[in-house]
């Protein structure tokens, strides 16, 4: 019952009528009007009460009562069911009267936040940020993303809290009012004894329930002004350092440094002269972070790394102590063998690519920490697979990356880091020219490595003319970029290497064989699967490419503007996004219901104790689910409400009035033969003229396989309303007559016997129900004629026991001495032409 309707309407009436008079007799009071004895007789607008016309025409015993009035609304009033509401709404209010645990943590956290913004958003730093290096506003980028995210979160968990405190306000509120009115009904009614007081302690408690609940939403509001005025300071700053990156990029283009024939000089410049040595020092100690704050950073992800490295590698060593019992010889594990004879090296390698998960917004150093420790496993786990004339460029470009990275972390425009970037060009240079022209082989992982190689080789000599001609900065964003491309290309080969050993291990062990999936179709999930990680890695790797050469963050721009852009088709908005997003939903849609098929089909539905055709009914309506849900999606995706899903519809009911109404047909005959199934998937019918077994029974036609073989595409309205001889609805028995003749003179009791007999003895004709029979027919023109009827349980065999039973019918009859006659004719010849008998003689 509504919040309204708790005091009944009657009720209601008569509280107004007293409220109004008590608020007459105050008005009268204040007026200095003399106020009656009797308080339910007077108005602001009455004549006085000895006002002979006024008493005349309304009796003094007529005029109602305010005390029975307020009476009558308490009666009316519901107070049981409305104390009721009133508990449960305490209850619901009670967790909320409290600050959570996550609000608890926002108070607490929120003024050294706001201390570390204003530290980090003083306007002395921000003054610097045209001045930072790339490898500094990457860094300062990290970091107040961080801080963005977090008040992100933030912003979130108040948005919640402070619906979720309004919400049960707003109840109470509603509670009070209702108590507050049945009070002042009490007051006037006399203060009935146990009701008064009930409605006074319902009226404090829910009024101070909504008191303590205002405090908290008062709290709640207030950390979210603060949080939002922190948030617009992170946006600010934000753009401030992609406006600075920008303005880096255009200095790519600019001679930032004299030619290397003029003088190894760098493109920074300072006040006073810095050695080599100096420059070195500076490039280990150079940091944003101090000490305390690198390591308050780095505690929590390390904690979580070691259990995670600690948890693998336990793994690894219990799968490679079971690798023992492997086949030797079995190809299809010599990838997981590799990678299990590394155990500590296999664990590292996983637990530093798990690094942005373990570690959520990291400084840059950790990553420079992750990025040399991961160097290791890549030169443990990648050689060893490759062949051995791949191996020594595997080995190379490791090292190569060992000492990219160490250039990277130099400071930018000095003379040693653009030394070490000349001798690394030219020395990177010249072992790819050289591995790749040594190496002959022709297969597929050399001509990729040789791709590679040549590739690199080409853009790190771009960079070393770059450097030669002055464009510093230009050539280190290559030198960077080429070194952090091979990186990642190094890395995601080595993810997907273990991914493909844990799979084989998957497909091979004892639960994996459990799956009709993986024993009857391994190597296609295992190339599937396989399939599907290199096109991951590969999506990944460009993308790390473009980031690494600096040109991510504008094309990502790009991408988005150019996405957002909207046009009007009529009422319809429409965006390349949505569009782009409508295509991605149809083609996940696809494959999922794909997959999902196939796991039903092969080892969902064959567990199941099913009647014939129900898997298959099963399979088809959930795909058809599956692509149904899948189309609404993309519908939405594209901006397409109900209203004009309802338009489309009514166009294609148009359509179908016209010309579509024989496809509407045949979609609605699918779906009742997959839900009724009068004909399953593998039954026999005969459908004039046609006669076979469904092999496919689809959403607009079924198939049909004739028995030579032939398959016929029948539309589905034919199987319903046409008439359909189905062989094997109810089950797959099937009667079987055999006839013969037996010459005249032949004791007919005998032959019954004998048919009897050998039907009796055929191992596949059914001896339970109905048992064969044998029965004598006719008088043939030349034979007695007999027939011989019996039921087999196999329909599919049916033609096969009919000749094997026929068989041994004339063996039987010929063993007895029973002659199995032809048809004879006598002919009379009643004249011959002439000198016939002479010619032939």
């Amino acid at each position: 019952m509504g919040a309204h309707t708790v005091i009944s309407s009657r009720g209601i009436t008569l509280l107004a009528l007293v409220l109004s008079m008590s608020a007459a007799r105050v008005v009268a009071q204040d007026a200095g009007v003399p106020e009656v004895a009797d308080a339910g007789t007077a108005g602001p607008s009455e004549a006085p009460p000895d006002d002979p016309a006024i008493a005349a025409d309304e009796p003094e015993a007529d005029r109602p009562d305010p005390a029975e009035e307020a009476r009558e609304v308490l009666r009316g009033a519901h107070l049981g069911e409305l104390a009721t509401r009133t508990r449960t709404a305490l209850q619901a209010a009670r967790p909320l009267l409290r600050a959570t645990d996550s609000i608890t943590d926002i108070q607490r956290r929120l003024p050294r936040t706001e201390a570390d913004l204003e530290r980090l958003g003083h306007p002395s730093r921000l003054a610097r940020i045209s001045q930072l290096s790339q490898r500094e506003l990457a860094d300062l980028r990290q970091e107040w993303r961080r801080y963005g995210t977090m008040l992100e979160e933030w912003q979130s968990t108040l948005v919640e809290r402070a619906g979720e405190l309004e919400q049960a306000r707003g109840e109470l509120v509603e509670l009070r009012r209702q108590w507050a009115t049945l009070r002042r009904a009490s007051e006037a009614a006399g203060r009935p004894e146990g009701r008064h007081e009930r409605i006074v302690t319902s009226l404090e408690q829910s009024r101070g329930a909504a008191t303590e609940l205002d405090q908290q939403r008062e709290l709640v509001l207030g950390l979210q002004d603060r949080v939002s005025e922190l948030a617009i300071v992170v946006e600010d700053v934000t753009e401030q350092l992609r406006a600075a990156s920008a303005a880096y990029r255009d200095r790519l283009f600019v001679r930032d440094a004299p030619p290397l024939w003029q003088g190894l000089r760098g493109a920074a410049t300072s006040g006073e002269e810095r050695s080599l040595a100096a420059q070195a020092r500076e490039s280990f100690l150079s940091s944003n972070e101090s000490p305390e704050e690198l390591a308050a950073a780095l505690a929590p992800g390390v904690v979580r790394q070691l259990f995670v490295f600690a948890l693998l590698a336990g793994l690894v060593l219990i799968i490679q102590r079971r690798s023992r019992a492997w086949p030797e010889g079995d190809e299809t594990l010599a990838i997981a063998r590799a990678i299990v004879a590394r155990p500590f090296s296999t664990a590292l390698l996983v637990t530093l690519l798990a690094t942005p998960a373990l570690v959520r917004h990291a400084p840059v150093a950790l990553y420079d920490v992750v990025f040399f420790l991961l160097l290791v496993p890549l030169a443990r786990v990648l050689p060893p697979l490759a062949p051995p004339h791949v191996r020594p460029i595997l080995y190379f470009l490791v090292g190569f990356l060992f000492v990219n990275r160490i250039e990277s972390t130099m400071p930018e425009g000095t003379e040693l880091r653009r030394l070490v970037l000349l001798l690394e060009c030219v020395i990177a240079i010249a072992a790819l020219a050289l591995w790749a022209q040594r190496t002959k082989q022709n297969d597929r992982l050399t001509a990729v490595l040789r791709g590679v190689a040549v590739t690199a080789a080409i853009m790190l000599a771009l960079g070393l003319v770059a450097n030669a001609l002055g464009y510093f900065f230009l050539a280190e964003m290559i030198g960077v970029g080429t070194g952090f491309s091979v990186y990642t290309g190094l890395t995601l080969v080595a993810a997907v290497v273990v991914a493909q050993a844990l799979l084989d291990l998957a497909i091979r062990s004892d639960a994996g064989r459990l799956s009709h999936a993986f024993r009857e179709h391994g190597t296609l999930i295992h190339r599937r699967v396989l399939g599907a990680l290199s096109f991951a890695a590969f999506v990944l790797w460009a993308f790390g490419t473009l980031d690494g050469y600096g040109v991510g963050a504008s094309l990502w721009k790009w991408a988005a503007e150019t996405l957002e852009n909207q046009w009007d088709v009529g009422n319809l908005h429409l965006s390349l996004g949505a569009i782009v997003a409508a295509i991605g939903i149809v083609v996940v849609t696809h494959y999922a219901a794909r997959c999902i098929r196939f796991l039903l089909e092969i080892d969902v539905l064959p567990r199941m104790r099913l009647e014939p055709g129900v898997d298959g009914a099963i399979s088809g309506i959930t795909r058809y689910v599956i692509y149904g849900g899948g189309l609404l999606l993309a519908l939405a995706a594209l901006g397409i409400d109900a209203s004009q899903i309802a338009l489309v519809a009514g166009a294609l009911g148009v359509g179908i009035g016209f010309g579509l109404q024989n496809i509407v047909a045949n979609f609605f005959a699918g779906l009742i033969l997959m839900l009724e199934r009068p004909v399953r998937i593998g039954d026999f019918i005969e459908i004039s003229p046609l006669v076979g077994t469904v092999s496919r029974i689809g959403l607009r036609s079924s198939t049909v396989r004739a028995p030579d073989g032939a398959e016929v595409i029948v539309p589905n309205e034919k199987l319903i309303s046409r008439e359909v001889v189905n062989w094997t609805l109810s089950d797959r028995k099937r009667r079987v007559e055999v006839r013969v003749g037996v010459a005249y003179g032949t004791d007919p009791h005998r032959v019954l016997e004998i048919l009897r007999r050998v039907a009796q003895e055929h191992a596949e004709v059914t001896k339970d129900g109905v048992p064969p029979s044998a029965s004598f027919v006719a008088f043939g023109e030349s034979s007695l004629d007999f027939a011989l009827q019996f039921w087999t349980s196999d329909f599919g065999e049916a033609g096969r026991i009919r000749s094997e039973v026929g068989l041994r019918v004339h063996d039987a009859l010929t063993e007895a001495g029973i002659e199995i006659p032809f048809p004879q004719r006598d002919l009379h010849v009643k004249s011959l032409p002439e000198g016939f008998v002479a010619k032939k003689a």
